[in-house]
């Protein structure tokens, strides 16, 4: 399962088909403290992050998964072209995909395709 951390309704319904089509669920939550609850639930380990979240700290993100899930998760975060400092901020916290927005909006399978297939080999390898 995916967790989608965002409040961009048509974010939201452009990855819930592609995660359909691909044979994945996605979860979709408004908080990171929601997404912490799903993927717990649902046993996830990969969030797609919208930066532009009020209040989002991503550092806080990655030891809230250590501390919380026990383990590392995979996150690919996103925000619109122009927030040049968010996207440098979530790179330098150790996102391992960071993309504008319209870059997910259009090539999200390709995104996903790729997420899927580095985790199958480092799994496998």
């Amino acid at each position: 399962p995916i967790v989608l951390v965002s409040r961009d309704l048509m974010l939201c319904s452009k990855l819930a088909g592609v995660a359909q089509a691909m044979g994945q669920n996605l979860d979709v939550a408004g908080t990171i403290e929601a997404a912490f609850e799903n993927a717990a639930l649902s046993g996830s380990r990969l969030f797609i992050v919208d930066l532009e979240l009020p209040d989002l700290n991503i550092d806080l993100l990655f030891n809230k998964s250590r501390n919380i899930l026990q383990e590392d998760i995979h996150v690919i975060a996103y925000a619109p072209h122009v927030r040049t400092e968010k996207l440098a901020a979530a790179r330098d916290a150790g996102c391992d995909l960071v993309v504008t927005r319209g870059q997910i909006m259009t090539d999200a399978e390709s995104i996903l395709r790729k997420h899927f297939e580095t985790t199958a080999q480092l799994t496998f390898a």
